[in-house]
């Protein structure tokens, strides 16, 4: 078998990186310091992305919306729809964005499979149907926004709204946990938006209902875990109980009161998982 020298192999690359012209170079570096993807303003410039794209050496993010492969690869779920929300929002600027983009630019905590890289808006017109488009509309027919991550998105109570709305309780749980916690709105904030919408708005209610959105959730973890048992039809538990254990408080995560505290036993009595405090 005969080897590759490595002067060959060494030619290749270089010619690799002069694929990429001195023009496209800068855009991307550009882009690169405003973390948003690229794309071409000229007609020269669609096409080159468009063949480095099928080369391999772009990312083809959305419609003439690009990034470098390895940059992509190097952004976790989150970044990779903020980046292509950024560059989007820069050639449209009323462009309001929602669902899942909006959860990443308030920083909420959720469960990165939502990211189907699809492109949520909220609009006034009616809502996408067709299950190919990847731009998807959430009907809202007085769109109020405010900027989060540099982009243009549905406020934190409509953006937990629409997400219950779409999302399962498992999903969207430590959304509402999170927000709650971090006081970044009121559960009366939430159901005063609630009442705004011409919409069956019960699983928002049932995010709320019995507590089930609880502040006292402190990662992830919990907040699946909490809605895995609230979905399995068990009682909702207790968070975050102190025990007083031989003058040691230890603290669970979770916990269900089963009986009537006896004084020489701490706080409560109750089974449960969780750490010393």
């Amino acid at each position: 078998m005969v080897g590759i020298p490595v002067s060959a192999i060494a030619l290749f690359a270089r010619v690799r990186c002069m694929r990429i012209s001195a023009g496209i170079q800068t855009i991307i570096d550009q882009a690169a310091k405003e973390k948003r993807c690229f794309y071409g303003s000229t007609h020269s410039q669609r096409r080159a992305m468009l063949n480095l794209a099928r080369d391999g050496e772009l990312k083809r993010t959305y419609c003439n919306t690009y990034m470098t492969a390895h940059q992509w690869d190097e952004l976790v779920p989150p970044d990779r729809m903020l980046y292509t929300a950024r560059s989007l929002g820069e050639r449209h600027e009323r462009r309001v964005f929602a669902g899942h983009i909006a959860v990443a630019a308030h920083k909420l905590d959720h469960p990165w499979r939502i990211h189907d890289n699809t492109v949520v808006i909220a609009a006034s017109c009616s809502p996408t149907v067709r299950p190919s488009s990847r731009l998807r509309r959430i009907y809202a027919p007085r769109v109020i926004s405010c900027t989060k991550s540099g982009i243009a998105v549905t406020t934190i109570e409509r953006t937990l709204i629409d997400c219950a709305l779409t999302y399962s309780l498992q999903d969207v749980l430590p959304m509402f946990d999170s927000a709650l916690r971090s006081e970044l709105t009121t559960k009366d904030a939430i159901l005063q938006e609630c009442d705004s919408l011409r919409r069956d708005a019960g699983r928002v209610l049932r995010a709320l209902h019995y507590d089930y959105a609880d502040a006292r959730s402190e990662n992830g973890g919990e907040f699946e875990c909490r809605a895995v048992i609230i979905e399995a039809g068990f009682m909702v538990p207790e968070l975050q109980m102190e025990f007083n254990i031989d003058g040691r408080i230890k603290r669970v995560d979770f916990v269900h009161q089963m009986a009537p505290v006896p004084p020489t036993c701490g706080r409560h009595t109750a089974g449960g998982v969780g750490s010393e405090a």
